[in-house]
């Protein structure tokens, strides 16, 4: 037999549709705080917009050259901004925490960098701080495609600041910093062995129109020291199979010495690039700094600077 409810205890209608109606409201409140202005903004969304809002200081710059110079240095920087992924949003914007004036441009009076055949004087500073910003970004952040492609326009434009003043490009961080030899590191440490191995044997292979060595020299010189630093030594204690050695040179070496060095300093890069997208901080510096070399011993080697070394681009001419 039925037994009536108490009246007292009997739901009411109007406090239940209030108190739902209140629980709607507040996980309306908390969810258009959390996709509005309140939600914190990831790490790798505000690096990628202080990239782009530094790209645009460079952009915004009258002159970073003689005319073809900065018509190239503008192409490629466009080419980095794209491959920062799509404009940021306000709250990025906000987020990055850059000022979002241009970056100041060269007085017309101050002459021409060193060895900048007519550019302002300036304009290698600007890409040479620019690296510099990036490169901050790039030992830190935490998703591995950000890092690769920050590193990647790092060294670009520090090989484009030593092209645009006629010097050697600066160090983007201190390799010299301890790290474990755990992770991705091995492959870095085996592009670098076979790249020592390879210039010096490519540079005593031929020599160029003019006369003089296809490769230069000491091209080894560079990324030899990068075999000596800590996180190298670490990746050779984690694994001492590396000390295998003996290699090969590229194919096509006898006709070609130089191709055959780019192929050696294209192979740095891309384990170069691997490594900075997985690496702790300092096997990313490690990496960077393998990557900067890298990319100055291809563009000594060609005469131009690739806009994203050690990163794999579609073929826009491709099927």
């Amino acid at each position: 037999m039925d037994h009536p409810v108490p009246r007292s205890r009997r739901p009411r209608p109007a406090a239940v549709v209030a108190a739902l109606l209140a629980l709607l409201l507040a996980a309306g409140l908390a969810a258009g705080w959390w996709l509005g202005s309140g939600r914190p903004v990831p790490a790798a969304e505000t690096a990628r917009a202080r990239a782009w809002q530094g790209t645009d200081e460079l952009l915004d710059a009258p002159a970073l050259g003689t005319p073809a110079a900065d018509e190239r240095l503008r192409a490629d920087l466009r080419t980095q901004r794209e491959a920062f992924g799509p404009a940021p949003d306000e709250r990025a914007a906000a987020a990055a925490d850059r000022p979002r004036s241009p970056a100041p441009a060269p007085r017309p009076d101050t002459g021409s960098a060193p060895g900048g055949a007519g550019a302002p004087a300036g304009a290698a500073g600007l890409l040479a701080a620019s690296a510099r910003d990036l490169a901050g970004d790039a030992l830190t952040v935490p998703e591995p495609a950000t890092a690769r492609v920050l590193g990647s326009a790092a060294a670009a434009r520090a090989v484009g600041a030593a092209h645009t003043a006629g010097g050697p490009a600066a160090p983007l961080c201190d390799p010299g910093r301890d790290g474990d030899g755990t992770g991705p590191a091995a492959v870095l440490w085996s592009a670098l062995d076979r790249a020592v191995y390879a210039l010096p044997a490519l540079a005593a292979r031929g020599t160029g129109p003019d006369g003089a060595p296809a490769v230069p020299v000491g091209a080894a010189d560079g990324l030899r020291e990068l075999l000596a630093v800590p996180p190298a030594r670490a990746a050779v204690a984690a694994d001492p199979g590396l000390r295998a050695g003996a290699y090969v040179l590229p194919p096509g070496w006898a006709q070609d010495p130089a191709a055959a060095a780019v192929a050696v300093a294209e192979d740095v890069q891309a384990a170069a690039a691997h490594v900075l997208g997985r690496g702790g901080t300092a096997q990313r510096c490690w990496a960077l700094e393998s990557l900067r070399r890298a990319a100055g011993l291809e563009a000594g080697l060609t005469g131009a600077v690739d806009a994203l070394p050690g990163i794999v681009r579609e073929d826009p001419a491709g099927p």
